[in-house]
């Protein structure tokens, strides 16, 4: 009780914060609890299901995770666990139960209890969502512990060989392997270091936007929505990968427990009038978007039809505000007719380019994915209506 006492008054101001802005003070985790979206079903699909139709991994493949995640992550991939193990966490703890007859009682208990966290939370990991280093930290301090237990019992096993040539070659080895493993920890703080390159903002040779920005790509299209948009705009990102914190509108993640709003929009409707009022039944006014994801995804998880009412929703309800580094602003409207009448009739608001590599609302420009739309009347879906 204690403990939890202790724990619960060191994350209280966390759960205050969260709580004052979304209302769940443990956000953004078991949001359908806490906090339920509201207008979209939530069903959702299971880890091995969506790491199948997005990464094509083999069952065999998927059966190895709670290995491969030891030897192959990567930072900033989400297919490979967006972060980095040492692999000696996984070999080590396997040492503390060597001869556990012998050990004291309360030792032994420790080492079931640490083992048992340790296997409990990462399948609690494991099945709840997607898996990331991030989500199983926890189970790194238990690791450690079993780790250096471990290790104490190896060495005492070697001082009880007879031969010292083997006591020699076995601590020679167990020294070598510590080494690889620190080595291992110490050249990825210095790959961090050179990537994160703090000097470089802290001696004022960047400003802050221009160093986020050259972090996170999607920072540019954030600041115009912080700048430009109403208090009261509530934003849908697609294929955004939850990365919403410079946002300070209102907005809810596409993918959510791996399934679509987009999509299931989409496929539950028989026009577009139909999805573009499953999207407003959610109070979604605006979309954020990253095309080289977003482009992929369609092609891979839509069906040819969902293809094509995806289209023609597009070009009837989705108006472009901003375009930067491949992220796009959009506003949902009813219908474009008004917009091609303008064009039709005089002062357009917006202008036609083939170059979009940086938008304004200033300077609106009828364009969708990796290209502009040509000014027809079927690039705003009115067909041949006059």
């Amino acid at each position: 009780m204690l403990f939890l006492f202790v724990a619960i008054l060191f994350f209280s101001p966390w759960m205050i914060r969260n709580y004052s802005w979304t209302h769940n003070p443990i956000f953004p985790l078991y949001d359908q609890w806490f906090n339920p979206q509201t207008g979209i079903s939530k069903q959702g699909v299971s880890l091995f299901t969506y790491r199948s139709l997005i990464y094509h991994e083999t069952w065999w493949r998927m059966a190895l995770l709670p290995v491969r995640i030891f030897f192959q992550g990567q930072d900033g991939s989400p297919q490979y666990f967006d972060g980095k193990l040492n692999p000696f966490l996984l070999f080590l703890p396997f040492f503390a139960f060597y001869r556990t007859r012998s050990d004291p009682e309360p030792l032994r208990n420790e080492v079931k209890i640490l083992l048992a966290y340790a296997v409990l939370f990462f399948a609690f990991a494991f099945f709840s969502g997607g898996l990331r280093i991030r989500y199983i930290a926890p189970i790194i301090p238990p690791l450690v512990i079993l780790s250096t237990i471990g290790v104490r019992k190896t060495v005492e096993a070697l001082r009880r060989l007879g031969s010292r040539s083997l006591q020699t070659i076995g601590c020679t080895s167990i020294l070598v392997m510590l080494g690889v493993s620190l080595w291992l920890n110490v050249r990825y703080l210095m790959d961090q270091y050179r990537y994160v390159a703090p000097f470089s903002y802290l001696r004022g040779d960047v400003t802050r936007d221009e160093y986020i920005e050259k972090y996170r790509l999607e920072y540019p299209a954030m600041r115009y929505i912080n700048k430009n948009l109403h208090r009261d705009t509530k934003i849908l990102f697609i294929c955004m990968g939850k990365r919403g914190y410079y946002c300070d509108r209102e907005y809810v993640f596409d993918m959510y427990q791996n399934r679509s709003m987009l999509q299931q929009s989409v496929r539950e409707s028989t026009n577009t009038d139909e999805a573009l009022q499953r999207l407003q039944g959610g109070g979604i006014t605006h979309l954020l978007i990253c095309h080289d994801v977003f482009d992929r995804w369609v092609k891979r998880s839509f069906t040819i039809q969902e293809q094509e009412l995806l289209n023609r929703f597009f070009k009837r309800h989705v108006r472009l505000l901003y375009f930067e580094q491949g992220y796009g602003v959009y506003r949902l409207e009813y219908d474009s007719l008004l917009v091609y009448a303008l064009y039709l009739y005089g002062n357009p608001p917006f202008t036609y380019t083939r170059n979009h590599t940086s938008m304004s609302s200033d300077s609106l420009q009828a364009t969708h994915g990796r290209g502009a739309l040509p000014m027809t009347k079927e690039a705003f879906g009115l067909g041949n209506a006059g």
